[in-house]
């Protein structure tokens, strides 16, 4: 719950003074990161990786053993591959995630790395790409919204809505 009360309070922070879309990079690694370390493998975001054919996507999920760190939280791929676990895109707040994942780029980024991660701060869903098409796997949805961010970060609240 920690990681999720950083995040909103990282986020409130970019958002005075950065870009919609880039400015809560660092506040995302940081969020995928610490839900990384709970797996195994553990799995952490690459903002950038390279782009291999697709497009430069926002992030790569990668598992943390082929890769090293450098310097302040870096993280470099030791190798050429892809993301072991999916290309992350990342959109501003007031883009609707399900018609990014039905967008051109997103299905080369399904094609090119399986899985594809789409969220706007706010909501996440996970794909894959079934019989062409983008196919929803999993999401979660804060009920905290961009609105209602401002001066102190909000309690985080999220649902699950392929549960509710």
């Amino acid at each position: 719950m920690q990681a999720l009360r950083d995040y909103l309070a990282a986020l409130t922070q970019a958002r005075s003074v950065g870009t919609a879309e880039t400015s809560g990079y660092p506040a995302l690694k940081a969020l995928f990161d610490a839900a990384g370390e709970a797996l195994n493998p553990k799995i952490i975001l690459m903002v950038h990786p390279r782009g291999d054919g697709a497009g430069l996507p926002d992030g790569g999920l990668f598992e943390a053993r082929r890769g090293r760190q450098h310097g302040q939280g870096e993280f470099f791929v030791d190798d050429q591959t892809l993301p072991d676990r999916g290309a992350v895109e990342v959109k501003p707040t007031s883009h609707d995630v399900y018609a990014t994942a039905q967008s051109p780029q997103a299905r080369k980024y399904l094609q090119k790395y399986g899985h594809l991660l789409v969220t706007n701060y706010w909501h996440f869903a996970l794909y894959r790409l079934a019989d062409g098409q983008p196919e929803l796997l999993d999401e979660y949805l804060s009920t905290v919204r961009e609105t209602k961010v401002s001066g102190q970060p909000p309690s985080p609240i999220w649902r699950h809505p392929l549960n509710s």
